[in-house]
């Protein structure tokens, strides 16, 4: 369940995301390749693998994203640390209250999804909120700035 929420936050992340292109010139200090290094559900530090912090968040100034997550994955009789895909999308900083909109996706379909992004040094936080049997909790992952 826990890798569920990963990947989702990781997608919504990149959904969050979407800028138009006529944003030259753009400051925001999300630009920038970022690491994943903790995870957190509702405060409460989570178990990852070094490969799963392998996992990083490219914002371009353009308003374009690409995420690049990491996972174990099971190969004949052994684990092995493996890329799942590249994800691109777009980001759009919306200018208040450290929100942000991803956009993850293109054509007819594209995923969306609102997060809150503080940056402190070199450390991005993201946080969303999710329901899950009901009760209302808060998934947070930790980046490193590279």
């Amino acid at each position: 369940m826990k890798k569920a929420i990963l990947v989702v936050t990781v997608f919504l992340t990149a959904l969050t995301f979407s800028c138009s292109s006529d944003d030259d010139g753009n400051n925001d200090i999300v630009l920038g390749k970022w690491k994943l290094e903790q995870t957190y559900t509702n405060d409460v530090s989570e178990n990852i693998s070094d490969c799963v912090k392998k996992s990083t968040m490219v914002f371009h100034d353009s308003g374009s994203l690409v995420i690049q997550p990491y996972d174990m994955v099971q190969q004949g009789s052994e684990n092995v640390c493996d890329s799942q895909g590249t994800q691109s999308g777009f980001w759009k900083n919306l200018g208040k209250e450290n929100k942000y909109e991803f956009t993850i996706g293109h054509g007819d379909n594209p995923e969306k999804g609102t997060v809150t992004i503080v940056v402190e040094g070199n450390r991005l936080t993201k946080s969303s909120t999710f329901i899950e049997e009901g009760k209302e909790s808060v998934f947070k992952e930790v980046f490193q700035k590279q």
